[in-house]
Order: structure tokens, then sequence, then C-alpha cells
């Protein structure tokens, strides 16, 4: 695995965190 497709998974990774954590505290604040 070169280091772009590390990167690239990585955020991945975070994009789909983040917008978990998103979904969570839009639910809890509304």
């Amino acid at each position: 695995m070169n280091i772009n497709e590390r990167e690239r998974c990585r955020s991945e990774f975070f994009k789909e965190f983040a917008g978990d954590m998103l979904k969570k505290h839009i639910t809890v604040f509304v």
C-alpha cells in the first residue's frame, strides 16, 4: 500500500467519522 492510498483511506475515514459525529450532534442539539 503506497502513501497516497493510505492518505486517501485516512481522509475517507475522517469524512465518514466527521459525518457520523455531526449527525449525532445534530440529533442531540435538535
